[in-house]
């Protein structure tokens, strides 16, 4: 999803008091992460409610010490257990917004992971969490499963329309000499793994944002919502069994 898209999707869940509190965005090296959050707290937590620019508010997430911020880059900071206590401790039981952010989640340890979980899987009413990550294949399941998803893809990354066409057409296919007629034109157009594995996150986070839609419209809570998109994710990747992903690497990655 481009940044436009994104801020586009984030405005109306706003506008709508609906903003997911766990939200993960990710997306491949350059995703435009940083500027998203950037834009996103502003509109949080600008005192006109308007991301102004000239409030203190404003003034102290340019400086980077917004007082109701916590942020984390899991790359350069030591997260273990403990900075979990922190993060719980951070994030209010009543009152205003607070938000925390982790930046390259997929490098939290297991045990703090876990530790992690029962903030993600319930968070305080007036809490948020936003989690960054450019390696989604590397967060744990139990993680990503209480998240709602914003696949990012870098303003002018390569365009891909000719590939999104080719891989729908991959996913409708029922039979592998069909399927496999794709994967050579995916191949021959120097289409590569991190590609096809792109597309893929993308055609399942287009069915979340889908998901989350509905469930908006209707009225859903966030249990409701969370049992359809895993169900959704579920169906989706029984679509492309194992032994299809390790033949589709073996295509793309053939001389």
């Amino acid at each position: 999803m481009e940044l436009t898209a994104a801020q586009q999707v984030l405005t109306r869940l706003l506008q709508q008091q609906k903003l997911p509190q766990v939200v993960l965005f990710y997306g491949r090296e350059g995703m435009p992460a940083e500027v998203l959050l950037a834009w996103l707290l502003r509109h949080m937590l600008c005192q006109q409610g308007k991301a102004c620019g000239g409030c203190p508010a404003c003034h102290a997430l340019d400086q980077d010490n917004h007082d109701d911020v916590l942020t984390y880059n899991v790359e350069q900071d030591k997260f273990g257990v403990a900075e979990v206590s922190r993060v719980q401790g951070f994030l209010p039981l009543l009152g205003g917004s607070r938000v925390a952010i982790l930046r390259a989640a997929h490098l939290i340890t297991r045990q703090a992971a876990n530790k992690l979980l029962k903030i993600l899987e319930d968070p305080p009413p007036s809490a948020y969490i936003f989690l960054t990550s450019t390696r989604y294949r590397q967060l744990l399941p139990t993680v990503t499963s209480r998240c709602f998803h914003f696949l990012l893809k870098e303003q002018d990354e390569l365009q891909d329309s000719k590939f999104a066409v080719w891989f729908e057409q991959l996913l409708r296919e029922k039979g592998w000499s069909e399927r496999l007629a794709i994967l050579k034109k995916l191949r021959e157009n120097k289409c590569n793994l991190q590609d096809f594995l792109f597309f893929y996150e993308r055609h399942l986070h287009y069915n979340y944002l889908a998901e989350l839609e509905r469930g908006t419209k209707n009225g859903h809570d966030v249990a409701v919502r969370r049992r359809r998109i895993h169900a959704i994710k579920r169906r989706e990747q029984q679509q492309i069994s194992l032994n299809t992903q390790l033949a589709i690497e073996s295509i793309l990655t053939a001389k």
